[in-house]
């Protein structure tokens, strides 16, 4: 039972971990503009936009693999543990 509590933990935080990339990309990142004038401005803003949604997506991966993979090695220490 320990172990679906665990992995239905670990898929609620993926759920909201997207919902919450989602509303922030879409409420604060998309919103920003830089005040920087013509073409270059539109150009940094469009770059700056797709950067930091682009670093949100893989901070957000890292921490979901970084969970897993305690995850794993958990199970696995466990195991072993039963059968020594």
């Amino acid at each position: 039972m320990n172990v679906i509590i665990w992995l239905l933990l670990i898929q609620l935080f993926v759920w909201l971990g997207l919902i919450a990339g989602l509303w922030i990309v879409l409420e604060v990142i998309m919103l920003i503009t830089l005040p920087i004038a013509g073409w270059a401005g539109a150009l940094l803003t469009g770059a700056f936009r797709v950067g930091s949604s682009a670093a949100l997506a893989l901070l957000w991966l890292w921490i979901w693999i970084r969970i897993e993979y305690n995850y794993f090695w958990k199970e696995i220490r466990k195991e072993r543990e039963k059968k020594d």
